[in-house]
C-alpha cells in the first residue's frame, strides 16, 4: 500500500513539474535547459504511470468494465481524438491558442532593453503609450562613398495615429531630420523617405511636396535624432476611440536587384535621391485594456513619394525586412 501511495506521489510531482514547463515553453522561446526538463518530466511521468496502470491492471479493468463507469474510456479516447484532429488540421480553436503562444514567445524574443528613451507629448493627458524599437541585422549599416567618404545609414521612423477609418489624427514622433526636412543641409527634399506619414500629415510645403521643410517643420516636442541602435518612445495618446498606431521607416543606400536606379531610371525623383528600397509602413490597433502587441507589416509606401498609398506587395523588398527586428507597443 505504501509503495502505491508512493508511486502516486512521484506521478503527481512528475505530472506538475510538466505541466509547468510545459506552460513555461509555450509562453516563452525556445530553451535548451526548460526543453530538457519538460522531456524528462514528461518521460518519467509516462514510466510511472504505465508502471501504475500495470501494477493495477485488475482494479482499473474492473472499475472501467463496470455498467456505471464503462463509458470513461470512450469519452477518454473521443476527447483524445479531437485533440489530435484538432491540432492537426489547425481546426478552431487549436488554431487559435497555438497562434497565441506563437505570439508571445515571438514578444519574449524580440522584447530586450533598449539604449535609448525618446519622451514625447510629457504633458499632454492621456493613455501611456511605450513603443519599443529593436535593432535588426540591417538597422544601422556603412558604405563607402566615392569620394572615399565612409557614410553611415540608420533608418528614419515617423509614428502617427489613426482612426478607425483610417483618417490622420496627429504624429507622435518623427525622426529629426524627416521632421525638419533637413537633408544634406535642406537641399535634399527626399519626398520618398516617409510618404505615407507625410502625405497622412496633409501639409505641403512651399515647394509643393508633402515632406517637411524649415518653414512647415514637425514641433520639436515631436521630434529627435534616430539613435544608433534599439530605442524606445514613450509617449501619451487619447484615450477615446480607440485609435490605430502607424509606424513607417525607411533607410537610405539600401538597393536591391529590384530598387535601385536601373529598374527606375524614369522616375528623376527617385534618381535624385538615396533612397533604395522604399519606406516600410507597420500597424497595430491600440485596444481599450492595457495590452503588448507586436506591430504588423502592411506594406510599402511610394518609391519617391508619389502618394501616400500603402502598397502591400512586398515581394521584392529584401534586406529593409531586418531594418528592426520587431517593434513591440505597449499601453497602460
Amino acid at each position: 500500500m505504501k509503495s502505491r501511495a508512493l508511486v502516486s506521489l512521484f506521478i503527481a510531482f512528475m505530472f506538475v513539474g510538466m505541466a509547468v514547463t510545459g506552460v513555461l515553453s509555450y509562453i516563452w522561446k525556445y530553451n535548451a535547459r526548460l526543453s530538457a526538463f519538460h522531456v524528462i518530466f514528461s518521460l518519467s511521468f509516462l514510466v510511472l504511470a504505465l508502471f501504475h496502470i500495470f501494477n493495477n491492471y485488475k482494479p482499473l479493468k474492473t472499475y472501467m468494465t463496470k455498467k456505471k463507469t464503462r463509458f470513461i474510456a470512450p469519452i477518454l479516447l473521443g476527447v483524445v481524438a479531437v485533440f489530435i484532429v484538432g491540432i492537426s488540421y489547425s481546426f478552431f480553436p487549436f488554431k487559435q491558442i497555438v497562434g497565441f503562444g506563437k505570439m508571445l514567445r515571438k514578444q519574449d524574443e524580440v522584447r530586450k532593453k533598449t539604449e535609448y528613451v525618446i519622451t514625447t507629448k510629457s504633458e499632454t493627458s492621456g493613455r501611456s503609450l511605450q513603443i519599443d524599437f529593436i535593432a535588426g541585422s540591417e538597422y544601422m549599416t556603412k558604405r563607402t562613398a566615392p569620394d572615399g567618404r565612409l557614410i553611415t545609414s540608420i533608418p528614419q521612423v515617423a509614428v502617427w495615429l489613426e482612426d478607425a477609418a483610417g483618417n490622420y489624427l496627429e504624429t507622435v514622433y518623427v525622426s529629426g531630420k524627416s521632421a525638419t526636412g533637413n537633408y544634406s543641409g535642406g537641399k535634399n527634399r527626399r519626398p520618398g523617405a516617409l510618404p505615407v506619414w507625410s502625405h497622412a500629415r496633409g501639409i505641403k510645403s512651399a515647394d509643393g511636396l508633402f515632406m517637411p521643410d524649415a518653414d512647415s517643420a514637425v514641433v520639436d516636442g515631436l521630434s529627435a535624432a534616430t539613435p544608433l541602435t534599439s530605442f524606445s518612445v514613450i509617449s501619451k495618446y487619447p484615450a477615446a476611440g480607440n485609435p490605430k498606431i502607424m509606424i513607417e521607416v525607411n533607410k537610405s543606400f539600401d538597393d536591391n536587384d529590384y530598387f535601385n536606379k536601373t529598374t527606375f531610371a524614369d522616375d528623376p525623383v527617385y534618381l535624385k535621391n538615396p533612397n533604395g528600397q522604399p519606406s516600410l509602413v507597420y500597424s497595430a490597433e491600440l485596444k481599450p485594456e492595457a495590452s503588448v502587441v507586436l506591430a504588423e507589416l502592411i506594406g510599402h509606401g511610394h518609391i519617391s513619394g508619389g502618394d501616400g498609398a500603402v502598397n502591400t506587395d512586398l515581394s521584392n523588398v529584401t534586406t529593409a525586412l531586418k531594418i528592426f527586428k520587431g517593434i513591440v507597443i505597449e499601453t497602460d
